[in-house]
């Protein structure tokens, strides 16, 4: 999928040969505390927004002032969600030739560029599917695949639901915009299952999801386990689940054949039945 080049190009908004050289030694730091004076300096130098290259090889345009994620890869990316996505490396190095990847509720695209990435060092293919309804998240996704030629990525601006149609929707606020989501708000969005969504992407499998999507995991899961077939069960999934392991999102991927592999502070990792066995 192409999307159009950032504008102004990226580069214009690039931080200062110093202020670069200090983030990348944050990228190595010891301490959390280190990284994040870190940004803070960075932040206190220039205005946002900032044009850095992430995760060794993808370019984004990160507005950390208002979205917790653009804030934690501005500086030490190795403290950001690191489990999750050691997680999904694994995956990436166990799968066959293309790893397929679903990044629901992507933000501003980190864990898609993540994983394209991680696949771009094993040597893997990608196909992706990143769904991002908030339009200013998904004008800032765009941006993000744009800058990295990100063409084995399919972006689809709609909201999740277990039907189609509309649904009002609410824009994260200047605090954290990641928590965007259906609900009483000033946006009147089009939705889709998920089903349909990746299945119109042209995924033929689903190897590995991620799912934030504020709650409304429970119907969006449930519509899916429905009426997918066994091939397009994820065979792992990281979700946002809360600290209870007990909860009826958990409870619901376990009655649908998933273990809970590893909980990583609010996030759950599942895996489905034999996952652990690579993809042909």
């Amino acid at each position: 999928m192409s999307f159009t080049p950032p504008n102004p190009p990226f580069g214009t908004y690039a931080i200062s040969p110093t202020l670069e050289r200090l983030r990348l030694r944050a990228e190595r730091a010891p301490r959390r505390w280190i990284a994040s004076g870190i940004r803070r300096l960075i932040q206190r130098a220039q205005a946002e927004p900032y044009d850095v290259v992430v995760f060794g090889n993808q370019k984004a345009r990160l507005h950390p002032a208002d979205n917790r994620a653009e804030k934690r890869v501005l500086s030490g990316t190795q403290y950001w969600d690191l489990p999750e996505r050691t997680r999904l490396a694994q995956a990436i190095a166990e799968a066959g030739d293309t790893f397929c990847f679903v990044d629901a509720g992507a933000n501003v695209g980190m864990y898609t560029l993540s994983v394209r990435a991680d696949a771009q060092r094993a040597g893997k293919a990608v196909q992706i599917v990143a769904i991002e309804p908030d339009p200013v998240n998904a004008g800032r996704l765009r941006c993000n695949l744009a800058a990295s030629d990100a063409v084995d990525v399919h972006h689809a601006a709609v909201a999740l639901s277990d039907s189609e149609g509309e649904v009002s929707f609410v824009s994260g606020g200047l605090e954290n915009r990641g928590e965007a989501r259906i609900g009483e708000g000033d946006l009147t969005l089009p939705c889709r299952p998920l089903l349909s969504v990746v299945q119109d992407a042209g995924l033929p499998r689903i190897d590995a999801m991620k799912m934030d999507i504020e709650g409304y995991e429970i119907p969006v899961l449930t519509a899916f386990f429905a009426s997918a077939l066994p091939q397009m069960l994820p065979r792992l999934v990281i979700m946002e689940t809360g600290r209870d392991a007990g909860g009826p999102l958990p409870e619901l991927m376990i009655r649908h054949g998933y273990h809970i592999e590893m909980q990583t502070g609010i996030n759950t990792i599942f895996v489905l039945g034999d996952a652990a066995q690579p993809s042909e």
